[in-house]
């Protein structure tokens, strides 16, 4: 299936200035040009659906803007954020039941990510600050710039869950040894 994509950005910039305050405050890095664009990458629609969806799901028309490509300098650093694979997503999920109310498509996918545009001379060092500053959320990540070729997310199969016998039967010892040996966070108290 085609998938579709566009940015959606406010118009007066208010998450922009947000971000730009923190950065100063928080990473001591002077920002002055910054866009933040929500992204929407959207299959099972058709064109006219999804351009349907554009003014009516995706965007509030008098306070955003929408473009279907970034208008990017090549000095521009862009940075996109996404949720991890099996985090909660609550913009994609929203964005596919509207989509599915809009066309009556149960098939739709939507995946959302955050796109930020730095038009200012960053060093390498204040990128990676930055980059890593963004993503410091323990449910998100950073996400490619291309348009993927699947909206499917592979999730990783979690590791198998330690089984610990005979805990109810520890001493004191075996418990200290227990408690360092898997890094648990709880106090002992016995």
């Amino acid at each position: 299936m085609k998938i579709y994509r566009l940015y959606v950005t406010q118009r007066y910039a208010t998450t922009s200035q947000q971000l730009r305050q923190q950065l100063s405050d928080d990473l001591h890095i002077p920002v002055t040009h910054l866009t933040v664009y929500d992204r929407y990458d959207v299959t099972g629609v058709s064109k006219e659906e999804f351009l349907q969806a554009t003014t009516t799901i995706f965007s509030e028309p008098p306070m955003e803007t929408v473009t279907f490509s970034l208008p990017l300098e090549d000095t521009d650093t862009v940075i996109a954020v996404e949720s991890k694979p099996g985090q909660y997503n609550a913009r994609s999920e929203a964005a596919e039941q509207c989509v599915s109310l809009l066309t009556s498509h149960m098939n739709t996918t939507v995946r959302t990510a955050r796109v930020y545009v730095f038009s200012d001379a960053l060093s390498t060092d204040q990128i990676d600050r930055i980059r890593a500053y963004l993503t410091r959320s323990i449910d998100e990540c950073e996400s490619p710039l291309h348009l993927p070729t699947t909206l499917t997310q592979e999730v990783p199969t979690p590791a198998p869950i330690c089984e610990i016998d005979h805990f109810l039967s520890m001493d004191h010892e075996a418990l200290q040894t227990l408690h360092h040996s898997l890094q648990l966070a709880m106090t002992m108290r016995i």
